[in-house]
């Protein structure tokens, strides 16, 4: 049974006179596992958003969609139901873990979809019960929702909508904001959920590195459309072959091989590795079949120098490097303490951080370990409890929040991008060059709420880009954006920080901030537990490390990106 089946479907944005989908067919069988990929303003979230009609957006829909069975309409209002399909049968959970908490305790949280289905007392308290068993969140059952880490909230999400046993599970980058740890513990849950019980999930996903060995498909939407649906090592051999461009979203081992197999003719899709473990296994034959086991324990004698250095450095010139070194920081944070409330938990404890012109540092660690609290107080945006923050005369300094919407309030895109120019002295002729930069000329008169999250993101960039700062707080930059807006947004903050500028950035995406960061520091219940250049931190981290680390761990000393792998292979 086909639990989605679109035919000849498009959508369009009101007064945009363009189509975002156009000539979609697409059918899903009922307990797959389906990967929506492709890039940024694809079209993937209002894909997505149409197949929940308490969801859809207001536009212009033509063509058919059928959802387990029943036919919604379509037409110049959101897509409704001939025959209303029972809310509960469709779960949809969002990218950003806070958004879709409603309530104040876990259990409340679990009852409220139920209750608003109306069902009996006995079976909301019932349904509940399993559900917290099945999730293993019993033990923080009672516990207030504002005080959970975003994995776990994110957790809670999947569990109170699978409380209403929705027969269509979708679900909109739903790791894209949590760390590492927690994301691999959510996709866990989402197999289980999948392979134990029969749902049909479809999942947006721009990281690729551990959902594609876990999917049975793969859909990839371009130019408004579907581009391309396979299985995952068909999807892989499809893009080997045919769509290089697309190559940097696969998984890291994925990548390694297409990069050292690509003057092989007979390559066949199957021999790609999928995974960390499968990656491990290739590179030891790789290694093993061109001699080279003294790489076991370091770099060939040959080569003149260890591992590359760290990808960021060589965007600053050394003259850049040395009066990063010498000059007065920017930006002295001594001692900080701080909690949202006198009598609640310590949130910041004894934090000291230096910024200094021409440097980009990150801040990793668990959700709840006080990232972006740090980040609002660097921009005066709380007020500390204790310690000082000192910051040089004149210093122009912006905050990137971890959620864009925050900095919009005008009605188009382009509005919103003129809206500090009179204050702040930029042209509109610098807006449009702004626009172009981005790729958002195509947008200008769109909602800023309309927009995708990746594209929301590069708005919210863009906008703070036109005030000309001094030093960038940015908390997930990366959070929304494909593999090719990563790595132009890397290009960007390398160029910066060459022009004497810094950067602080709060990340869960290793893969970004080892491309980009030239220093990380490790936040820890609150306290920072360790600051290293990126490539020592990276390479003696055990978990809390890039792909390319993890691949090539007790094979290849001191690979942190793939491009240290690469120069060994």
């Amino acid at each position: 049974m086909e639990a989605v089946c679109l035919k000849d479907f498009a959508f369009a944005y009101p007064g945009s006179g363009q189509l975002v989908l156009k000539d979609v067919n697409l059918d899903l069988e009922q307990g797959s596992f389906t990967l929506l990929t492709g890039r940024t303003g694809s079209g993937k979230s209002t894909l997505l958003q149409c197949l929940k009609p308490e969801l859809a957006p207001v536009g212009q829909y033509s063509g058919e969609i059928r959802i387990c069975g029943r036919r919604l309409t379509g037409g110049s209002e959101p897509a409704g139901c001939d025959d209303p399909i029972d809310a509960g049968n469709v779960g949809f959970v969002m990218q950003d873990p806070h958004a879709q908490i409603v309530t104040d305790t876990v259990w409340r949280e679990l009852a409220f979809g139920l209750e608003n289905l109306a069902l009996p007392s006995a079976t909301i308290h019932r349904r509940v019960a399993e559900t917290a068993s099945y999730f293993g969140i019993t033990s923080w059952f009672e516990r207030l929702t504002s005080e959970l880490s975003g994995g776990q909230k994110q957790l809670v999400n999947l569990a109170a909508v699978m409380a209403m046993q929705p027969r269509l599970l979708l679900l909109d980058e739903p790791t894209a904001q949590l760390d590492p740890l927690a994301t691999r513990e959510f996709l866990e849950a989402l197999t289980r959920i999948n392979r134990e019980l029969g749902i049909t999930v479809v999942s947006i996903e721009h990281w690729l590195e551990e959902p594609l060995s876990v999917a049975d498909e793969v859909v990839l939407l371009a130019r408004q459309t579907v581009a391309y649906r396979g299985k995952p090592a068909d999807f892989v051999d499809y893009i080997a072959a045919e769509a290089p461009d697309f190559v940097p979203a696969l998984p890291q081992a994925t990548q390694l091989a297409i990069a050292a197999r690509r003057n092989s003719p007979d390559q066949r899709a199957a021999e790609y590795p999928l995974t960390i473990r499968a990656g491990r296994e290739w590179l030891q034959r790789r290694l093993a079949a061109a001699g080279e086991r003294q790489a076991a324990t370091g770099p060939p004698a040959t080569q003149p120098a260890a591992a590359p250095a760290a990808p960021a450095a060589p965007a600053a010139p050394a003259a850049a490097a040395g009066r990063a070194d010498s000059n007065t920081p920017m930006l002295t944070a001594r001692n900080l303490w701080f909690s949202y409330d006198r009598t609640g938990p310590v949130v910041l404890s004894d934090v000291s951080l230096e910024i200094r012109r021409g440097t980009i540092q990150a801040l990793v660690g668990a959700n709840g370990s006080g990232k972006s609290t740090l980040l609002k107080l660097l921009a005066g945006a709380l007020r500390l409890r204790r310690g000082r923050i000192s910051r040089a005369d004149g210093l122009k300094l912006v905050l990137l929040p971890q959620d864009p919407k925050a900095l919009f309030v005008c009605d188009t895109l382009l509005e919103e991008l003129l809206e500090l120019s009179g204050s702040h002295g930029y042209s509109q002729q610098q807006v449009h060059q702004m626009l172009q930069r981005f790729g958002l000329e195509d947008c200008a008169q769109r909602h800023p709420y309309d927009l995708s999250g990746g594209e929301q993101q590069k708005a919210a960039f863009a906008k703070l880009l036109l005030l000309q700062p001094d030093i960038l707080l940015l908390d997930e930059p990366s959070k929304g954006l494909d593999a090719f807006a990563k790595q132009e947004l890397s290009g960007m903050l390398r160029s910066m920080s060459a022009q004497g500028r810094a950067v602080v950035l709060a990340s869960h995406d290793l893969e970004f901030v080892a491309g980009c960061a030239q220093h990380c520091s490790m936040l820890f219940r609150g306290g920072m537990v360790g600051s290293a250049a990126t490539q020592q931190f990276f390479a003696g981290n055990l978990f809390y490390t890039t792909g390319a680390n993890r691949l090539t761990r007790n094979l290849i000393d001191g690979c942190v990106t793939l491009e240290d792998v690469l120069a060994h292979v």
